[in-house]
C-alpha cells in the first residue's frame, strides 16, 4: 500500500507547508482560494491519446493555454483529450479536481508520461493537491525534480 504523501515528502527530505481549503475543481475556482497562498498557481492536466494507451501528465502555470498538438508532434501520437474520470483514477488513484504530481504515488506500473512547462520552474515554489481537493501543498520548485526522481515517473522538462 502506497505511503501518504506526506510521508513520502517527509522520506525524500523535501520540506512542505499544507494549506487547507474549500474543495476546488477548477482553476477558476482555485483563483479565490489561492489567493491567500504563496507561490506559483499551476494546473495539471491528465491527457489521454485516442485510444487510451498513452497518458501524459501536463503541469504548467495556471494562466498558461495547453496547446496539445505541440505534445502530439513532439511525441508522434494521435489526437489528444483529457482523461476520462475511470482513467484519472485507475492511473493517479484521484478523483478528478485533485490531479497533480503527487498523484503519481499511486501510479505503481509508471504508466502516466509527465511533463513540465518550463516556465514552470520561474516561481521558487509552487503548490499542488496532496490527492484531495481540499489542501495544497507548498514546495520549493526545485524540489519537484526531486520528487518526481523519487516516484520514478518517466518525466522531462518542456516548452509548451
Amino acid at each position: 500500500m502506497p505511503h501518504s504523501i506526506h510521508e513520502i515528502l517527509n522520506e525524500l527530505h523535501i520540506p512542505f507547508q499544507e494549506f487547507p481549503h474549500e474543495p476546488v475543481f477548477t482553476v477558476e475556482q482555485a483563483k479565490a482560494v489561492y489567493q491567500n497562498i504563496p507561490g506559483g498557481r499551476c494546473k495539471n492536466i491528465l491527457l489521454r491519446d485516442k485510444k487510451g494507451n498513452r497518458h501524459f501528465l501536463v503541469i504548467m502555470p495556471a494562466d498558461k493555454e495547453l496547446d496539445p498538438s505541440k505534445i502530439r508532434e513532439k511525441f508522434s501520437t494521435s489526437k489528444l483529450g483529457g482523461a476520462q474520470e475511470y482513467e484519472v483514477e485507475k492511473y493517479l488513484g484521484v478523483k478528478p479536481g485533485a490531479v497533480s504530481p503527487f498523484a503519481l504515488i499511486n501510479d505503481l506500473e509508471r504508466h502516466v508520461e509527465v511533463l513540465v512547462d518550463e516556465d514552470l520552474f520561474k516561481e521558487a515554489e509552487v503548490h499542488f493537491h496532496p490527492n484531495v481537493n481540499t489542501a495544497s501543498l507548498l514546495i520549493k520548485t526545485e524540489d519537484l525534480k526531486k520528487f518526481l526522481d523519487g516516484t520514478g515517473a518517466k518525466w522531462q522538462i518542456i516548452a509548451l
